[in-house]
């Protein structure tokens, strides 16, 4: 019987961790607007650079230059870096995929070039749960580094 009941805990977490993982797979479109992304929901899982509440803002990325030459630029850090897939590359716009390493739970960034300020507008977010530990926040600090690093 012992036996038997490990099987069902077995399969009830193997479809809990099937839906959380799916449920990550859902398509959000954020603009709202060229000039608007979407705004962080109250769960501290999100960061952007439009927010005004200090738990989600941060600074967006100044460039110099054509918006064209600062989005190759920013799509090449993206590409190199582990687990991302860009979904959507338009002019002015980049929506990108992350994956945990372990779970494969989804984040979302999206980033919007603001030409007429010299901005890189973003706003990066997961899809699922509450709590994501800071990889938000750490994760967009580390592209603005290697973005204002890169030649």
């Amino acid at each position: 019987m012992k036996k038997f009941y490990k099987i069902v805990y077995g399969i009830i977490l193997f479809c809990l961790g099937f839906v959380l993982i799916s449920d990550g797979m859902e398509r959000y479109e954020g603009v709202q607007s060229m000039k608007t992304l979407r705004p962080c929901p109250s769960s501290p899982n999100c960061v952007s650079s439009q927010a005004e509440d200090p738990q989600h803002h941060m600074e967006p990325i100044p460039y110099a230059g054509s918006r064209d030459q600062a989005q190759a630029k920013l799509r090449t850090i993206l590409q190199i870096m582990p687990r991302s897939q860009i979904m959507k590359d338009e002019p002015g716009y980049l929506d990108v995929y992350f994956r945990s390493r372990i779970f494969g739970f989804v984040d979302e960034l999206e980033f919007l070039f603001d030409e007429r300020n010299g901005l890189i507008h973003f706003r990066s977010g997961a899809h699922t749960g509450y709590y994501d530990f800071g990889v938000n926040r750490s994760r967009m600090r580390l592209i603005a580094e290697a973005f204002n690093a890169a030649k």
